[in-house]
């Protein structure tokens, strides 16, 4: 899903992702956890993420964006 959102972005919208992923790769625990759920979810003014981290943490899966 989250791949076909960022194939039909803008490269202004992009930009604004960017900097979020580097965040969420850098440490996923910046984003809010429901209790019950296995999904994350992340958000800024301007963008959200919702994503599944691995168990160790290293790597992400990025369910869900939204920019703008």
């Amino acid at each position: 899903m989250a791949g076909r959102q960022i194939d039909t972005m803008t490269d202004d919208e992009r930009a604004l992702l960017h900097p979020v992923i580097a965040e969420l790769a850098a440490d996923h625990t910046i984003g809010t956890h429901t209790e019950g759920r296995v999904e994350w979810e992340y958000r800024t003014d301007r963008v959200r993420v919702v994503y599944i981290p691995t168990v160790l943490g290293t790597v992400i899966l990025v369910a869900y964006v939204e920019v703008g």
